[in-house]
């Protein structure tokens, strides 16, 4: 027992609540029980999810000022919870960034989406319990079964318009996307670009570069889609069952192949915008190459995702690219540059319009078809 006789009184607290499930568990459980050879691969799997539940909100977050002693998880089979108090939107951003860092590394290194939503209300969910309960936990439930329909985490309205307008804008700009019938959901493959370049101002080498994030997130939609139509194979028909399965990935391509074309219109405006491209690698992008290559800082602060600058969300990504295969095809970038930091930004901004052309057509062969 949680030690009811030592409390005084139980009662909800508002509390920004998630629950994340992952897509097609059950029938991986169905399937187990005719080959239960594959009982282990489930077990590794949840191992992985509830790996993932412990680790601290602040892990490569630490720029977020949050008291990760507030925070509270809790894994059951293929569920996992989240919740912490809204004192800022700090806290906001950090469960955000937990959930989509989730959702990168099960589909990823397991292959598995996960189907979520994520509320603000009243729940019970105190440190020295391990029960958590209450009508935030149903909304968010009726919203994973009733309104996600596909791989996604929806980010429910009544958080959002808890925002202050300033951060509201950039959450909207940044990381949330609004579907034809009103609802928020996490824009996870735009945040991750962002990583890609980025975490607290320093370049990161994993994530890969924007182009294999985008290659390997269709290969584990068509290999998950391959495995439907496999077990349809093997039933000698598509069922009802089947098809709906069908559409979820069907509707989750259709969100890549939206991140593809818009990343695609950005590389053909770039092509003709020189002094977009040399203010953004000046303001953004060379912070983190500058890091990479050796060379001597010149820059006195960090970069910061502001009002401003958030336009570069979806132009750093595609300059990613270029700036990676400009590196790679001169290996004596240092001494072209006069291992210059200022040089090197010029040298950027010079070469970076030819690659584009050749970077849309790269980015296009990214995109899925499966079907309707």
């Amino acid at each position: 027992m949680d030690g009811l006789s030592n409390r005084n009184t139980i009662k909800y607290d508002e509390r920004i609540f998630a629950f994340i499930d992952i897509l097609g568990f059950a029938d991986l459980v169905e399937a187990s029980e005719r080959d239960p050879s594959q009982i282990i691969g489930i077990y590794k799997l949840l191992e992985r999810a509830k790996s993932m539940a412990q680790l601290p909100v602040g892990h490569k977050f630490n720029y977020l000022q949050v008291d990760l002693s507030k925070f509270r998880s809790h894994t059951f089979s293929d569920t996992i919870t989240m919740s912490c108090p809204y004192e800022s939107f700090d806290y906001f951003n950090a469960i955000i960034a937990w959930v989509m860092r989730y959702q990168y590394f099960m589909w990823a290194e397991e292959g598995a989406f996960l189907r979520g939503a994520i509320v603000y209300g009243k729940i019970f969910d105190e440190e020295d319990s391990s029960m958590v309960f209450g009508p935030a936990m149903v909304a968010a439930y009726r919203l994973e079964t009733k309104t996600a329909k596909w791989p996604r985490i929806l980010v429910d309205s009544s958080i959002v318009k808890k925002l202050p307008d300033d951060k509201r804008l950039r959450a909207l700009q940044e990381y949330l996307r609004k579907d034809n019938a009103g609802n928020y959901y996490l824009d996870y493959l735009r945040d991750l670009f962002a990583l890609t370049c980025y975490d607290n101002g320093k370049q990161l080498k994993s994530p890969s570069s924007p182009l294999a994030l985008l290659q390997d997130h269709r290969a584990a939609i068509e290999k998950a889609v391959e495995r439907i139509c496999k077990q349809s194979n093997i039933s000698g028909s598509i069922g009802k069952r089947q098809k709906r399965r069908l559409y979820k990935y069907n509707r989750l391509s259709k969100y890549h192949n939206d991140v593809v074309d818009r990343l695609c219109r950005v590389a053909l405006n770039l092509q003709n915008n020189n002094d977009l491209v040399r203010e953004i690698h000046t303001e953004i992008m060379a912070h983190g190459l500058v890091e990479e290559l050796g060379l001597p800082k010149y820059f006195n602060i960090e970069p910061e995702f502001t009002a401003e600058n958030l336009k570069y969300v979806d132009i750093m990504p595609v300059l990613g690219i270029a700036s990676q295969r400009i590196i790679n095809e001169h290996k004596d970038i240092k001494n072209l540059v006069d291992n210059d930091p200022i040089k090197l930004v010029d040298f950027l901004s010079s070469q970076s319009p030819k690659y584009l052309g050749e970077i849309q057509k790269a980015l296009y062969h990214t995109k899925i078809d499966i079907g309707e």
